[in-house]
């Protein structure tokens, strides 16, 4: 089964035809709730098609050396945890990548920023291609979450193929298939989507990032609520 629905009308059926095309693949992972699901929604189609011998995924990891927690300890229980799930798929250790970011109140420099590169460094040998967990700006509710809502619309971002399988579809759906496979208990409290995770270790719970997953899961990082 490659096709994800939810229960309001949604469905993404691209999956498929990803894997078709793509076989080492790298994920921009953050250790968010869509990165999160992504690596874990690859591995389980890997899985389930039979891929072992072909497919791969690698984890790309950005990490903000401005911040005095280092978030690589976020994403190494995440990775085991997908590893146990499907043992067969083959998930290489993150590549960390390091940055520092000019901190404003509002928002930090984007990771991607420093990404690019890397990016295609590295599929000039290593990935065929990189991709982001990206979801759309809420879809079906009229609720403002500032960059969010500003920059992650499907029309904006559909065609521009680094942005991943996710952007036609927003977190809310995503959030309905952590609970359709079971993960709510699980995978998903290991998840960190706090824009200032690097400062705490407890969500803010008042950034876009923080309002987005409790309007998704109905809790903040770490099932906060």
């Amino acid at each position: 089964m490659t096709v994800l629905y939810d229960d309001r009308g949604l469905k993404l059926d691209n999956t498929k035809e990803f894997l078709e095309k793509y076989e080492n693949i790298g994920v921009l992972f953050s250790s968010g709730a869509d990165s999160t699901f992504l690596i874990y929604w690859l591995a389980r189609c890997i899985d389930e098609l039979n891929l072992y011998d072909t497919h791969t995924i690698l984890p790309i990891h950005a990490i903000d050396v401005s911040w005095p927690i280092d978030t690589v300890e976020y994403v190494r229980p995440i990775l085991e945890m997908i590893r146990g799930f499907f043992p067969k798929v083959t998930i290489f250790d993150q590549y960390n990548l390091p940055f520092e970011s000019t901190t404003t109140p509002d928002f930090p420099t984007p990771k991607t920023v420093y990404y690019r590169p890397v990016r295609d460094r590295l599929e000039e040998g290593f990935c065929d291609i990189t991709i982001t967990g990206s979801t759309s700006a809420p879809l079906f509710e009229d609720i403002f979450l500032g960059y969010i809502t500003v920059h992650r619309t499907p029309e904006i971002k559909k065609n521009q193929i680094h942005e991943g399988l996710f952007i036609t579809v927003d977190k809310k759906f995503l959030a309905y298939q952590y609970r359709k496979f079971d993960l709510m208990d699980n995978l998903y409290p290991l998840t960190k989507s706090c824009q200032w995770r690097g400062y705490s270790r407890k969500p803010c719970t008042g950034c876009f990032w923080c309002q987005e997953k409790y309007w998704a899961f109905g809790s903040y990082d770490g099932g906060v609520k």
